[in-house]
């Protein structure tokens, strides 16, 4: 299409009238028109998809399926809550100039994705278009809401849990997906991407088999956790793990003096050996409990740092969980 309007354009620069003069000017200006051609097409060719993303876990997945067809840029920083992202002028930019926007979607970002992509007033990447890839219609949803929610039972999102990026098996359906959304947004390199789509799921796929097969090999007595925030079921079932408390009292809502007195004790009490928290959450509660309980903290990578390896994040907190569940 691009090569199209190049050659529209240049073509409406000859002249349009007849005579001595105008083949003249036509003469002239075609070995320019030819010579642009030949240096503009190869760029053409290989100019790749502009891919941004809203987490780390997402940009991950998207660079392993995109490979060298794909340009990808990240919005929310890996250590930030994802939830209260600070919406830069300069997000505007990079979405008005998408391709694709990849999405985690269950209302992670509501607070901040949707006016960005209003104000980019980029037609390709709205809700409905290929250029809107929400990863989370991709996924199995856990704790959907079964009753109607509100603002007192704490941040509880409608669609269900929205932290499914810590599950592999997940992030496998979403790479397989997301190598479609780019065939189809850029058919002449379709085959590539599925084929990686594929390995990176396999990849996906194995890493969750063997930790699963891991975990499997500890006492019953040692599979409890407490959590700091209710984003930790997708992990908590892929690995055969229980929680028995919960440091928020409800979701989104800091703990009071008194809740934490009662999740000391249920610790105590249940003697159970680890907390498990996400990098952006407050630290100053979790290492009180602990240092009063004895327990470890496990403090997980909010997402997957730009450029490097989702598998890598993934098998470094898996493996931190189990080292300290295995005493």
């Amino acid at each position: 299409m691009m090569v199209e309007r190049i050659l529209v354009s240049l073509t409406a620069l000859l002249p349009n009238h007849t005579g001595c003069n105008a083949m003249n000017a036509r003469k002239m200006i075609l070995p320019t028109v030819a010579l642009l051609l030949v240096i503009l097409i190869p760029d053409l060719a290989a100019a790749k998809v502009k891919v941004v993303a809203t987490l780390g876990d997402l940009a991950a997945a998207a660079e392993e399926v995109g490979g060298e067809d794909v340009d990808v840029k990240l919005l929310a920083r890996p250590q930030e809550d994802p939830h209260y992202v600070d919406a830069k002028p300069s997000f505007v930019r990079e979405v008005a100039q998408a391709d694709l926007v990849v999405l985690n979607g269950m209302s992670l970002e509501i607070g901040w994705l949707p006016m960005l992509v209003k104000n980019s007033r980029n037609p390709d990447i709205q809700r409905g278009e290929p250029g809107h890839f929400d990863a989370s219609t991709f996924i199995e949803r856990k704790e959907v809401p079964k009753q109607q929610i509100d603002r007192s039972m704490g941040d509880v999102h409608p669609e269900g849990n929205p932290h499914y990026t810590y599950e592999p098996r997940q992030m496998a359906r979403v790479a397989i997906a997301l190598g479609k959304r780019l065939g189809q947004i850029d058919p002449a390199n379709k085959a590539a991407y599925q084929k990686r789509a594929r390995k990176f799921a396999r990849e996906c796929l194995q890493t969750y088999k063997h930790w699963q097969e891991k975990f499997a090999e500890l006492p019953a007595e040692r599979r409890e956790v407490v959590v700091y925030h209710e984003a930790w079921i997708y992990v908590l079932d892929w690995l055969d793990l229980e929680r028995v408390a919960t440091v928020e009292p409800k979701p989104g809502v800091e703990p009071n003096p008194r809740h934490v007195v009662e999740v000391i004790k249920t610790i105590e009490r249940d003697e159970i050996p680890v907390i498990l928290k996400m990098e952006y959450y407050p630290a100053t509660t979790v290492e009180r409990i602990a240092d009063k309980t004895g327990a470890k903290v496990v403090s997980s990578q909010g997402q997957t740092r730009l450029g490097k390896s989702y598998i890598d994040r993934i098998n470094a907190l898996a493996s931190a969980i189990y080292k300290a569940l295995d005493k």
